[in-house]
């Protein structure tokens, strides 16, 4: 039986004012999962561009998305929006643990 998607606001600063569609199990999925990261929640509430948020001419960011731009152009948006969320994931981590910060603002 699919159930049908519901509207609902994901509780952080990143996205207080933005509505997303979620399946009722895609929301409790996602309830949890910020629930069991509660001490990373004030990283989340920084305003942008502050740390761990990038820099928005961040050369690591342009090129993700200007590489997510081909992948649409070739593979579709799907395709293209999953490439970019997993590789800049993938980027704040190498950033969070090699301790960078603001790279593409002192260059």
């Amino acid at each position: 039986m699919d159930r049908e998607p519901t509207r609902r606001s994901v509780v952080t600063t990143m996205s207080r004012h933005f509505l997303a569609t979620l399946s009722p199990d895609t929301a409790a999925e996602l309830t949890a999962y910020l629930d069991r990261q509660t001490a990373v929640e004030h990283l989340r509430a920084q305003p942008q561009p502050n740390f761990p948020w990038p820099e928005a001419y961040n050369p690591m960011l342009t090129y993700l998305v200007a590489h997510a731009i081909e992948v649409a152009d070739s593979d579709g948006r799907e395709a293209a929006l999953v490439w970019l969320a997993v590789h800049a994931w993938f980027e704040g981590a190498i950033e969070a643990e090699s301790g960078l910060r603001s790279v593409g603002a002192e260059s």
